[in-house]
Protein backbone atom coordinates (compact mmCIF):
# COMPACT_ATOMS: atom_id res chain seq x y z
CA UNK A 1 0.00 0.00 0.00
CA UNK A 2 3.17 2.66 0.48
CA UNK A 3 3.73 4.83 -2.03
CA UNK A 4 6.29 3.86 -4.75
CA UNK A 5 9.23 5.90 -6.27
CA UNK A 6 8.09 7.92 -9.09
CA UNK A 7 4.17 7.97 -7.69
CA UNK A 8 1.90 11.30 -7.69
CA UNK A 9 2.85 14.31 -5.70
CA UNK A 10 1.75 15.35 -2.84
CA UNK A 11 -0.43 17.87 -3.82
CA UNK A 12 -2.00 15.43 -6.13
CA UNK A 13 -2.88 12.80 -3.79
CA UNK A 14 -4.33 15.31 -1.26
CA UNK A 15 -6.55 16.33 -4.13
CA UNK A 16 -7.50 12.93 -4.65
CA UNK A 17 -8.27 12.36 -1.14
CA UNK A 18 -10.53 15.63 -1.20
CA UNK A 19 -12.09 14.33 -4.07
CA UNK A 20 -13.26 11.15 -2.12
CA UNK A 21 -14.40 12.95 1.23
CA UNK A 22 -16.53 15.24 -0.66
CA UNK A 23 -18.69 12.42 -1.69
CA UNK A 24 -19.84 12.14 1.91
CA UNK A 25 -20.48 15.91 1.86
CA UNK A 26 -23.00 15.41 -0.59
CA UNK A 27 -24.31 12.40 1.84
CA UNK A 28 -24.08 14.84 4.36
CA UNK A 29 -26.14 17.71 2.61
CA UNK A 30 -28.88 15.06 2.07
CA UNK A 31 -28.65 14.37 5.93
CA UNK A 32 -29.03 17.99 6.76
CA UNK A 33 -32.03 18.48 4.34
CA UNK A 34 -33.78 15.25 5.73
CA UNK A 35 -34.00 13.38 2.54
CA UNK A 36 -33.73 10.23 4.49
CA UNK A 37 -37.42 9.16 5.60
CA UNK A 38 -39.42 6.21 5.06
CA UNK A 39 -41.90 5.60 3.13
CA UNK A 40 -45.43 4.22 3.20
CA UNK A 41 -45.52 0.80 1.73
CA UNK A 42 -41.11 0.81 2.16
CA UNK A 43 -39.40 -2.49 2.83
CA UNK A 44 -38.28 -0.53 6.16
CA UNK A 45 -41.93 -0.01 7.07
CA UNK A 46 -42.65 -2.97 7.00
CA UNK A 47 -39.60 -4.21 9.37
CA UNK A 48 -40.39 -1.88 11.87
CA UNK A 49 -43.43 -3.25 11.74
CA UNK A 50 -42.77 -6.54 12.44
CA UNK A 51 -40.59 -5.75 15.09
CA UNK A 52 -43.52 -4.59 17.15
CA UNK A 53 -41.59 -0.72 18.25
CA UNK A 54 -39.31 -2.64 20.18
CA UNK A 55 -36.65 -1.58 17.46
CA UNK A 56 -36.57 0.85 14.53
CA UNK A 57 -34.07 -0.67 11.77
CA UNK A 58 -34.27 2.77 9.50
CA UNK A 59 -33.32 4.98 12.84
CA UNK A 60 -29.98 2.67 13.67
CA UNK A 61 -29.18 2.93 9.42
CA UNK A 62 -29.62 6.33 9.76
CA UNK A 63 -27.88 6.65 12.35
CA UNK A 64 -24.64 4.88 11.53
CA UNK A 65 -24.28 6.72 8.28
CA UNK A 66 -24.40 9.99 9.59
CA UNK A 67 -21.88 8.90 12.15
CA UNK A 68 -19.64 7.45 9.39
CA UNK A 69 -20.19 10.97 7.44
CA UNK A 70 -19.33 13.00 10.65
CA UNK A 71 -15.98 11.10 10.95
CA UNK A 72 -15.16 11.74 7.18
CA UNK A 73 -15.67 15.44 7.84
CA UNK A 74 -13.35 14.80 11.05
CA UNK A 75 -10.59 13.43 8.24
CA UNK A 76 -11.48 16.20 5.76
CA UNK A 77 -10.54 19.14 8.60
CA UNK A 78 -7.86 17.80 10.05
CA UNK A 79 -6.08 16.65 6.90
CA UNK A 80 -7.00 19.14 3.95
CA UNK A 81 -7.73 22.28 6.27
CA UNK A 82 -5.67 22.29 9.04
CA UNK A 83 -2.68 20.79 7.62
CA UNK A 84 -2.18 16.78 7.57
CA UNK A 85 0.33 16.30 10.83
CA UNK A 86 0.93 13.12 11.84
CA UNK A 87 -0.81 10.70 8.93
CA UNK A 88 -0.79 7.79 11.44
CA UNK A 89 -3.66 9.75 13.67
CA UNK A 90 -6.41 9.71 10.77
CA UNK A 91 -6.78 5.90 10.49
CA UNK A 92 -8.63 4.92 13.83
CA UNK A 93 -11.26 7.68 11.90
CA UNK A 94 -10.92 5.43 8.90
CA UNK A 95 -11.92 2.42 10.77
CA UNK A 96 -14.85 4.47 12.47
CA UNK A 97 -16.08 5.22 8.64
CA UNK A 98 -15.88 1.76 7.38
CA UNK A 99 -17.33 -0.21 10.65
CA UNK A 100 -20.15 1.94 10.81
CA UNK A 101 -20.85 2.07 6.71
CA UNK A 102 -20.67 -1.83 6.96
CA UNK A 103 -22.99 -1.96 9.74
CA UNK A 104 -25.61 0.47 7.96
CA UNK A 105 -24.94 -1.90 4.72
CA UNK A 106 -24.99 -4.93 6.55
CA UNK A 107 -28.66 -4.64 8.24
CA UNK A 108 -30.38 -3.61 4.70
CA UNK A 109 -28.90 -6.05 2.37
CA UNK A 110 -30.79 -9.07 3.04
CA UNK A 111 -33.67 -9.35 0.48
CA UNK A 112 -35.34 -11.13 3.12
CA UNK A 113 -37.38 -9.34 5.84
CA UNK A 114 -36.91 -12.24 8.40
CA UNK A 115 -33.06 -11.66 8.09
CA UNK A 116 -33.15 -8.11 8.24
CA UNK A 117 -35.11 -7.91 11.25
CA UNK A 118 -32.80 -10.50 12.89
CA UNK A 119 -29.65 -8.42 12.26
CA UNK A 120 -31.95 -5.53 13.95
CA UNK A 121 -32.59 -7.82 16.99
CA UNK A 122 -28.80 -8.99 16.81
CA UNK A 123 -27.49 -5.53 17.23
CA UNK A 124 -29.85 -3.90 19.79
CA UNK A 125 -28.89 -7.55 21.98
CA UNK A 126 -25.32 -6.67 21.32
CA UNK A 127 -25.88 -2.82 22.38
CA UNK A 128 -27.45 -4.65 25.60
CA UNK A 129 -24.57 -6.34 26.17
CA UNK A 130 -21.73 -3.63 25.77
CA UNK A 131 -24.32 -1.05 28.11
CA UNK A 132 -24.08 -3.59 30.56
CA UNK A 133 -20.05 -3.78 30.39
CA UNK A 134 -19.88 -0.15 30.96
CA UNK A 135 -21.46 -0.51 33.93
CA UNK A 136 -19.32 -3.05 36.23
CA UNK A 137 -15.77 -1.15 36.41
CA UNK A 138 -16.59 0.86 39.90
CA UNK A 139 -19.70 -0.24 40.69
CA UNK A 140 -21.25 -1.93 43.51
CA UNK A 141 -23.48 -4.97 42.55
CA UNK A 142 -25.41 -4.99 45.69
CA UNK A 143 -26.17 -0.86 44.72
CA UNK A 144 -30.21 -0.87 44.23
CA UNK A 145 -28.99 1.61 41.15
CA UNK A 146 -26.81 -1.02 39.60
CA UNK A 147 -29.57 -3.88 40.31
CA UNK A 148 -32.12 -1.72 38.69
CA UNK A 149 -29.93 -0.80 36.15
CA UNK A 150 -28.97 -4.55 35.28
CA UNK A 151 -32.57 -5.53 35.83
CA UNK A 152 -33.54 -3.22 32.76
CA UNK A 153 -31.21 -4.73 30.29
CA UNK A 154 -31.94 -7.98 31.64
CA UNK A 155 -35.68 -7.03 30.30
CA UNK A 156 -34.55 -5.87 27.09
CA UNK A 157 -32.93 -8.61 26.38
CA UNK A 158 -35.72 -11.23 27.28
CA UNK A 159 -38.15 -8.72 25.08
CA UNK A 160 -35.55 -9.19 22.25
CA UNK A 161 -35.19 -13.44 22.55
CA UNK A 162 -39.25 -13.20 22.78
CA UNK A 163 -39.02 -11.23 19.33
CA UNK A 164 -36.93 -13.43 17.39
CA UNK A 165 -38.62 -16.02 18.02
CA UNK A 166 -41.70 -14.60 17.09
CA UNK A 167 -40.12 -14.14 13.75
CA UNK A 168 -38.97 -17.66 13.28
CA UNK A 169 -35.16 -17.27 13.79
CA UNK A 170 -34.11 -17.46 17.30
CA UNK A 171 -31.00 -16.16 19.25
CA UNK A 172 -28.29 -18.46 19.62
CA UNK A 173 -26.92 -18.82 23.02
CA UNK A 174 -24.92 -15.73 24.08
CA UNK A 175 -25.33 -14.06 20.63
CA UNK A 176 -22.98 -11.20 19.80
CA UNK A 177 -21.78 -8.90 16.97
CA UNK A 178 -18.29 -8.18 16.52
CA UNK A 179 -16.88 -5.15 14.92
CA UNK A 180 -15.54 -7.43 11.83
CA UNK A 181 -18.77 -9.78 10.87
CA UNK A 182 -20.73 -6.40 9.06
CA UNK A 183 -17.50 -5.39 7.34
CA UNK A 184 -17.01 -8.86 5.97
CA UNK A 185 -20.40 -8.77 3.90
CA UNK A 186 -19.35 -5.28 2.26
CA UNK A 187 -19.15 -5.56 -1.60
CA UNK A 188 -15.24 -5.68 -3.17
CA UNK A 189 -14.79 -3.05 -5.81
CA UNK A 190 -12.24 -4.13 -8.16
CA UNK A 191 -10.77 -0.41 -7.86
CA UNK A 192 -9.85 -1.51 -3.85
CA UNK A 193 -8.19 -3.83 -1.79
CA UNK A 194 -11.27 -5.65 0.11
CA UNK A 195 -12.50 -4.26 2.85
CA UNK A 196 -11.91 -6.79 5.67
CA UNK A 197 -7.86 -6.33 4.77
CA UNK A 198 -8.15 -2.49 4.56
CA UNK A 199 -10.15 -2.72 8.35
CA UNK A 200 -7.83 -4.76 9.74
CA UNK A 201 -5.17 -2.38 8.70
CA UNK A 202 -6.96 0.34 10.44
CA UNK A 203 -7.48 -1.46 13.31
CA UNK A 204 -3.73 -2.73 13.69
CA UNK A 205 -3.00 1.11 13.50
CA UNK A 206 -5.29 1.97 15.82
CA UNK A 207 -3.71 -0.44 18.43
CA UNK A 208 -0.19 0.73 17.55
CA UNK A 209 0.51 -2.46 16.18
CA UNK A 210 4.30 -2.79 14.00
CA UNK A 211 2.62 -4.90 11.12
CA UNK A 212 0.52 -2.28 10.12
CA UNK A 213 2.89 0.29 10.41
CA UNK A 214 5.09 -1.71 8.21
CA UNK A 215 2.38 -1.99 5.91
CA UNK A 216 1.40 0.84 5.49
CA UNK A 217 4.99 2.54 5.47
CA UNK A 218 7.95 3.27 2.85
CA UNK A 219 11.61 1.99 3.93
CA UNK A 220 13.45 5.76 4.30
CA UNK A 221 16.54 3.69 5.74
CA UNK A 222 17.68 0.48 6.79
CA UNK A 223 20.95 -0.05 9.41
CA UNK A 224 22.66 -3.24 9.34
CA UNK A 225 23.90 -4.29 13.21
CA UNK A 226 26.80 -6.28 13.77
CA UNK A 227 25.09 -8.96 14.56
CA UNK A 228 23.29 -9.40 11.43
CA UNK A 229 20.08 -8.26 11.72
CA UNK A 230 19.19 -4.52 10.87
CA UNK A 231 16.98 -1.56 11.82
CA UNK A 232 14.89 0.58 9.75
CA UNK A 233 13.21 3.46 9.85
CA UNK A 234 9.25 3.85 7.73
CA UNK A 235 7.46 6.92 7.04
CA UNK A 236 3.87 7.12 6.73
CA UNK A 237 2.71 8.26 3.16
CA UNK A 238 -0.26 9.53 1.71
CA UNK A 239 -1.18 7.16 -0.95
CA UNK A 240 -1.79 4.75 1.63
CA UNK A 241 -4.34 6.89 3.64
CA UNK A 242 -6.03 7.45 -0.16
CA UNK A 243 -6.37 3.74 -0.96
CA UNK A 244 -7.83 3.10 3.27
CA UNK A 245 -10.27 6.22 2.01
CA UNK A 246 -11.41 5.36 -1.25
CA UNK A 247 -12.77 2.01 0.48
CA UNK A 248 -14.12 3.47 3.55
CA UNK A 249 -15.83 6.50 1.38
CA UNK A 250 -17.19 3.36 -1.36
CA UNK A 251 -18.41 1.41 1.58
CA UNK A 252 -20.43 4.55 2.61
CA UNK A 253 -21.45 5.04 -1.07
CA UNK A 254 -22.81 1.42 -1.52
CA UNK A 255 -24.60 1.53 2.52
CA UNK A 256 -26.67 4.66 1.22
CA UNK A 257 -27.60 3.32 -2.24
CA UNK A 258 -29.55 0.42 -0.58
CA UNK A 259 -30.44 2.52 2.35
CA UNK A 260 -32.13 4.56 -0.06
CA UNK A 261 -33.74 1.39 -1.88
CA UNK A 262 -35.11 -0.43 1.66
CA UNK A 263 -36.76 2.97 2.72
CA UNK A 264 -38.62 3.90 -0.76
CA UNK A 265 -42.16 2.50 -1.99
CA UNK A 266 -42.02 0.03 -4.47
CA UNK A 267 -42.96 2.42 -7.14
CA UNK A 268 -40.31 4.89 -6.02
CA UNK A 269 -37.76 2.33 -6.60
CA UNK A 270 -39.26 1.02 -9.63
CA UNK A 271 -38.67 4.67 -10.73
Amino acid sequence: MSQAPGSPSEEVLLAAIERELAKSQQIDQRIRAGDFGVEAGSDLEGDASKLAGLYDPSETVRRSIATAVSHCKAIYEALLIDGHGWLNSYYPLVRAVLENAALAHWLVVPDSQEERCYRQILVGWTDLEEDRKSWTPGCDPQSQTYIAAMKERDDKKANAESLAVAIGKPLPPNPQLHYVDPVKSLPISANFNPPETIWRVCSGMAHGKTWAFQLLSGTQGRFDRPDGGYRATFNLDLHALLVCVGVAVYALEQAVKLFDHRRSAPESTAE
